[in-house]
C-alpha cells in the first residue's frame, strides 16, 4: 500500500523548545556551564531603569552574539533570520514559537548603546569563562 502524506494544517500542538533540542547540542552543552548573570551589573547604568520603552534584554543580547560566534554568522540581520528558523537557537536565546525575533537594527542600537568598550570587554569574559569552563573539563 502507498503511503501518502497529507498537507499540512495548522493546528496546534503542544510540545517544548527544549524537546526539540537534542542533548548533545552544542549549545546545550553552553548553556549548561554559562552563568550570564553578570551582564545585567556590567549594563545597569547603560539604560535608564525608569523611563523609555524596555530595550532587548541585555543577556539575551549576548546570547544572540554567542550564536553567531561559534556558527560563523557575523551579519545581525543574518543572525536574526536565523533565530528565526532554527529551534535550538531560539531555545538558547529563550525565544518561544509564538515570539517575534527582535529585529536587526534594535541589536545594532542596543550594541551602540553598551558602547565597543563594554561590548567587547562584555564578550572576552564570556568566551574567557567558557575557554576555561573546557579546560577545567579536560
Amino acid at each position: 500500500m502507498q503511503g501518502r502524506r497529507e498537507p499540512h494544517d495548522e493546528r496546534p500542538v503542544t510540545i517544548t523548545l527544549a524537546a526539540l533540542a537534542p542533548p548533545t547540542h552544542l549549545l546545550r552543552r553552553i548553556d549548561s556551564v554559562l552563568d550570564l548573570s553578570f551582564i545585567y551589573e556590567v549594563t545597569k547604568e547603560l539604560c535608564c531603569a525608569d523611563n523609555g520603552r524596555p530595550s532587548i534584554d541585555p543577556v539575551v543580547f549576548f546570547r544572540m552574539q554567542l550564536i553567531g560566534s561559534p556558527y560563523g554568522i557575523r551579519s545581525e540581520r543574518r543572525l536574526c533570520e536565523e533565530l528565526h528558523l532554527n529551534l535550538a537557537y531560539r531555545w538558547f536565546y529563550r525565544l518561544l514559537l509564538d515570539k517575534e525575533v527582535p529585529d536587526h537594527p534594535s541589536c545594532t542600537r542596543i550594541r551602540d548603546r553598551f558602547g565597543l568598550m563594554v561590548y567587547q570587554a562584555t564578550f572576552d569574559q564570556i568566551v574567557t569563562e567558557l575557554l576555561g569552563l573546557i579546560e577545567l573539563k579536560k
